[in-house]
């Protein structure tokens, strides 16, 4: 290695290289001297001067090697301080650091940090591998790295065992780093245990605060300052509302749009304006909203303003609960004054109210209101006859029929005598008007019994339609009055229409009738499909097509607001009806084309029954269509339709069931149609209509009719399927009794045909149904049914007594495990059944927490402690849902492998 003069001399050993240097120069010197002379002296100085020189080069070579030593030495001693200082920081640093040889994932180093954190002696640790650390597979090492490779990130995030067993959550930082040893990975481990356990924690307190908000009732919901954007909302806003919360998130003031316009003004009055600090919480006032299925509801709604730590205002919770049950019963009582002392009837006094309130609508939903002055004939010979109290008794039962015979938001009013006046309101002709009052003459002519004899009477009714008489209330009676004399007078026995007329009303229907043949002609009229499902099998068998008008003004109309307008024009219906047939099966083609095996039900007009030449054209429809199979078109009767004409609808079915369509009864259930009429019908499916299947889950009634219907249907080989199925609770119970076909809103709502192909290739079935798809329960074990069913109903009227007014409370349901429904089967029928059953036995305890509860929740009600029972509320339901998993348990190990399902 060259080293330089000038570094030599300024070298400690500066002096061996000077005397190399000298005697260079004097060997130089001698060889000159003695090759200039040439005499032996001289050759004798020459070698001594050759040894001089080579003398002093061998010095100045050893000056030069111990330089160099020097330089190394010095070197590897900054290298050596270099390298404790960087031990030092790497022992005493409170990091934990571990390095790895990556070559076979060995412990080359670690510092006390480490050896501290994962209890092992440090010789230990340097002698293991880090695979021997790390809990996590092979698999998921690589897939945690796999990603980091690629995004070059250098941290990961593993689970270390410690020495004692303990499993701790890391974040590993590494990166390479160049040793004696080679390329080393240097890596810096952070515990993340807690941090991991603070997040679950809040995890697990989201999921309680969800599960909570989801579970009670009332609709909770978060907003911004603003009221417009929604944040989050609770499940309970649909079933109140009866609107979709995905409108809601996009509209934040969607609900809004369901109250009524005249309670409108009152609560916009209570909400602050925008940018506003000064509020804390907001009561308002008890509003209604309008319910697509149940019609006006009643809405109590509190508001509370968020804030952060400045005091402004960041948001808005709130929780709104239906209290329509509430507000009726109340009502009800203020009513009391308001009702005949004889009949119960509305009297003078809230007939006024009443008309004052029918007009109002009529007024807001340009319906028809029909008021009827009602007048017995020939009632004072039986009062003469019998006697008053006898008279009284016919009132009475007058009365029951006059209500009976009413819809539930009509009016029926006793004005005093044997004068009564019903308000008809909703009307969408006046001839829906006069088949009322048709019934209603009908109902009043039934005998009636009186002192073991049978009485027999009439009545004269005289009626006025508002718009059309645009008087006062005071005015329509007198004009009903009047109209009601001349029904006198024209034999009795029958009504008169005040407004004498009819020639506007038939030009208004026909003007109705054309703008809906129009309708036909423009292709305005349209088919939406709801899915019937077969829950057994998981798959959908059969799309219903339901009748639609799209109208250019008015918007998506239903059948119910146009169709009545049409039931006297045969020709406009069977064109109607051959229009949905042909839409139906073009429809259905068109899913055979693309592969998907489903048929489609039809509902039928009650004029087909009476149109002879309805199967020729079903036939004909059904050639158009050679390549669609006729069993897969089902024709839907309804049951009360079939009932009016038992021989034409059987004939009607003969007929098409030599073309191979197959038939289903509609809304049974609701015709009161006997078993010799049920023996008759040829049809193949019985329909469970969806008033009884969307409450059978709370009515045990409605849960006996269903738990019937399957029975008539199985007894009589007919198909059932369950409208109004709203949840898969309702799918799962319905199969165990047997009924595996389903319709209603908890599969699908109805949908325009152009998006059906989607949702059928997108269509998967709830895991539950199928692991259930092949179980149910005899007919002996139905009471497990109706026993849950009963406590359903039982903590339902606990909690509505718990939420009602003081004044409103009445008595509480049974406190005790063994007077209350449940209890009483639990103890008696279910004990001598299923006591030798584990999973009955473990509902006992269960049952009796649920009541211990209750009792605790009825003193915190009485004490008024609100917080209390809010959380005893939130107990009740778990403990409800543990009752129910319970009892879940225990019809699965009663139910039998029904193979022929």
């Amino acid at each position: 290695m060259a080293i330089s003069a000038r570094a030599l001399l300024r070298s400690p050993y500066r002096w061996v290289g000077l005397l190399g240097l000298l005697g260079l120069g004097l060997s130089g010197t001698l060889y000159l001297t003695t090759h200039g002379h040439g005499t032996a002296e001289g050759e004798a100085l020459t070698l001594l001067g050759a040894g001089l020189g080579t003398t002093f080069l061998i010095c100045l070579l050893l000056a030069i090697l111990v330089h160099q030593n020097l330089s190394r030495a010095a070197l590897l001693k900054r290298c050596r301080a270099a390298e404790d200082s960087l031990r030092q920081t790497f022992e005493t640093n409170s990091a934990i650091k571990l390095i790895i040889d990556p070559a076979d994932g060995r412990i080359v180093d670690a510092n006390s940090a480490a050896v501290s954190f994962y209890g092992y002696p440090r010789q230990t640790l340097l002698g293991m591998r880090i695979d021997d650390i790390n809990t996590l597979p092979e698999a998921e090492v690589k897939a945690e790295m796999a990603p980091a490779r690629e995004t070059q990130r250098l941290h990961f995030s593993f689970r270390h065992r410690l020495a004692g067993g303990e499993m701790r959550d890391v974040e590993v930082y590494s990166g390479p780093i160049d040793t004696a040893r080679g390329r080393l990975l240097y890596s810096i481990i952070h515990d993340v245990t807690e941090h991991k356990q603070v997040e679950q924690a809040l995890r697990e307190s989201e999921s309680r605060f969800r599960q909570l908000a989801e579970n009670i009732d009332s609709a909770f919901w978060m907003i911004s300052p603003d009221w417009r954007r929604v944040q989050y909302v609770s499940p309970a806003y649909e079933r109140i509302w009866g609107r979709s919360a995905q409108r809601l998130y996009a509209d934040g003031m969607d609900w809004f749009d369901a109250v009524l316009e005249e309670d409108r003004p009152a609560i916009m009055a209570r909400i602050p304006a925008a940018g506003s600090q000064a509020w804390q919480s907001i009561e308002f006032a008890p509003y209604r909203i309008r319910h697509p299925d149940t019609g006006i509801r009643w809405i109590a709604a509190r508001a509370f303003a968020i804030h952060d730590a400045r005091g402004e205002v960041i948001g808005v919770a709130g929780i709104a609960e239906d209290i329509t049950e509430r507000h009726e019963h109340q009502r009800h009582l203020e009513d009391l004054a308001h009702y005949d002392a004889l009949t119960r009837l509305p009297n003078r006094l809230l007939l006024a109210d009443r008309m004052r309130q029918a007009l109002a609508r009529s007024r807001r939903s340009g319906q028809l209101l029909a008021t009827c002055l009602l007048d017995l004939d020939g009632f004072k010979p039986v009062n003469d006859q019998y006697g008053h109290e006898a008279g009284d008794k016919l009132l009475v039962q007058l009365a029951q029929r006059l209500q009976e015979g009413v819809r539930g938001d009509d009016t029926v009013a006793r004005l005093g005598g044997d004068e009564f006046v019903l308000l008809l309101g909703g009307l969408a002709s006046i001839k829906e008007a006069e088949e009322a009052l048709d019934r209603m003459l009908a109902l009043i002519s039934l005998p009636y019994q009186i002192h073991d004899q049978q009485v027999t009477i009439s009545a004269s009714i005289g009626v006025t339609v508002f718009p059309n008489d645009r008087g006062d209330a005071d005015t329509l009676l007198r004009h009903a009055d009047h109209a009601m004399y001349l029904a006198k007078q024209a034999g009795k026995n029958r009504y008169h229409l005040f407004n004498p007329v009819l020639e506007h009303r038939e030009r208004e229907n026909r003007k109705a009738m054309q703008l809906i043949a129009r309708a036909v002609e423009r292709n305005e009229l349209c088919l939406y499909y709801q899915p019937i499902v077969d829950s057994r099998q998981g798959r959908v068998i059969a799309m219903e097509a339901l009748l639609r008008w799209q109208h250019p003004v008015l918007g998506l109309l239903g059948p119910p607001e146009f169709l009545p307008l049409v039931e006297n024009d045969q020709t406009l219906v069977v064109r109607i009806g051959s229009w949905v047939l042909r839409q139906a099966l073009e429809q259905l083609h068109t899913w055979q084309r693309e592969g998907l095996a489903v048929s489609v039900s039809v509902n039928m007009f009650a004029q087909h029954l009476r149109d002879p030449g309805f199967p020729s054209m079903l036939e004909k429809l059904l050639k158009e269509f050679p390549d669609v199979p006729a069993k897969h078109l089902t024709l839907e009767i309804l049951e009360t339709t079939a009932l009016e004409d038992m021989g034409g609808v059987i004939q009607l079915i003969r007929a098409g069931e030599r073309l191979g369509m197959h038939y289903a009864l509609d809304d049974f259930g609701t015709g009161y149609s006997s078993l010799t009429y049920l023996r008759r019908l040829p049809v193949h499916t019985l329909k469970i209509d969806q008033s009884f299947v969307r409450d059978m889950l709370q009515d045990p009634e409605d849960m006996t009719i269903v738990e019937g219907i399957i029975g008539l249907a199985n007894a009589f080989r007919h198909g059932v399927v369950a409208e109004g199925v709203e949840t898969t609770d309702h799918a799962l119970m319905l199969m165990e009794m047997g009924c595996h076909l389903v319709q209603g809103h908890g599969i699908a709502s109805p949908m325009p045909a152009e998006e059906t192909t989607d949702w059928l290739r997108a269509f998967q079935p709830d895991p539950r149904w199928l692991v259930n798809a092949s179980k149910r329960l005899a007919h002996d074990d139905h009471q497990l049914v109706l026993a849950e069913v009963h406590h359903r109903q039982w903590l339902a009227h606990l909690l509505s007594w718990g939420r009602a007014d003081l004044d409103d409370r009445g008595t509480p349901p049974p406190e005790d495990p063994h007077a209350c429904n449940f209890g009483q089967w639990f103890h008696g029928e279910g004990t001598r059944r299923y006591g030798h059953l584990a999973p009955f036995r473990a509902t006992g305890p269960i049952h009796e927490r649920v009541h211990a509860l209750a009792h605790e929740y009825i003193l915190s009600v009485q004490d008024g402690d609100r917080q209390r029972t809010q959380y005893l509320e939130a107990e009740l339901h778990s403990q409800r849902s543990e009752l129910l998993d319970a009892l879940s348990r225990l019809r699965a190990a009663v139910m039998y492998i029904d193979a022929g399902q």
